[in-house]
């Protein structure tokens, strides 16, 4: 049975496996190169600030998912909003509870720390019509798009 908790350092090995295997597969992504030092060390500061949620999903002794959520003041507000920096499920756990256990952990998160608002974004190319299915059946509305030039 699956369960999601935050992620320790012992994740690591599976995690950058993880990592790696949703940079491959996202055409949005995997244009730009993979550095494995800078994974680390962004997760290595999450783990230890209280504005990021780094948090895996586990089965079977096995990571099956991530999630690194960040808190911020909003800029013209007091209020605060979460945002997603990565969310990615392993491809044979798709359509699982492993995504909903994940966004209740997040949505768990982000109500303790008085956040006013979470904004998910759906940057990866990968299955986009499903993951703005799946956020808008947690409660989730469209609120704009993302524009995106190379340079």
């Amino acid at each position: 049975m699956s369960y999601v908790r935050r992620y320790v350092d012992g994740d690591w090995p599976q995690v950058i496996a993880l990592a790696r295997l949703f940079h491959e597969e996202s055409p949005i992504h995997a244009p730009f190169p993979f550095d494995e030092v800078r994974v680390k060390v962004l997760l290595g500061e999450a783990t230890h600030n209280r504005d990021w949620l780094p948090a895996v999903c586990v089965d079977n002794g096995l990571v099956i998912g991530i999630m690194l959520l960040f808190h911020m003041p909003m800029f013209f507000s007091p209020a605060s909003e979460v945002g997603d920096l990565t969310f990615y499920i392993v491809p044979e756990r798709r359509g699982t509870r492993a995504a909903i256990q994940m966004m209740q952990f997040a949505e768990a998160w982000a109500t303790a720390i008085n956040a006013s608002v979470m904004r998910m974004g759906i940057t990866t190319g990968i299955r986009d019509d499903a993951v703005q299915h799946f956020y808008e059946k947690y409660g989730f509305k469209q609120i704009g798009r993302q524009m995106e030039k190379r340079l």
